[in-house]
């Protein structure tokens, strides 16, 4: 396709089948039978898969005319609470050869809610 003078874009599919396809809706949808959504905001039914083309092509949209993803289809951030800092038992694999003991080192990401890394 770019051969042939076309913008290709890449998407990621998340949150696409789960919102209301109309822009000006904000509301996720609900599963109604295997293959149905409904919207209980708008009132309306959707087929699952005409609704992730749809919000796709929309994501699409947002990433070429202003190179970011629609906030309709960004995660919903939490904030989770600051998590004490973890402590592991040293495990018999920690030991050395000679029978001492080694300290694990741990990498913090700075990425609040998430999991601290402990490097053996």
């Amino acid at each position: 396709a770019k051969s042939l003078g076309y913008d290709v874009v890449g998407a990621h599919e998340f949150y696409t089948s789960a919102r209301c396809p109309r822009p000006a809706c904000p509301a996720f949808l609900h599963n109604q039978g295997r293959r149905s959504r409904c919207c209980y905001n708008c009132q309306m039914f959707f087929d699952r898969d005409a609704v992730g083309a749809e919000n796709i092509a929309r994501v699409c949209e947002g990433q070429l005319r202003n190179q970011i993803r629609p906030d309709k289809y960004k995660p919903v951030v939490t904030q989770a609470p600051a998590a004490a800092p973890e402590t592991t038992p040293m495990s018999e694999a920690s030991q050395s050869s000679s029978g001492k003991r080694r300290r694990s080192k741990t990498v913090d990401d700075s990425t609040p809610g998430r999991p601290r890394k402990i490097l053996a």
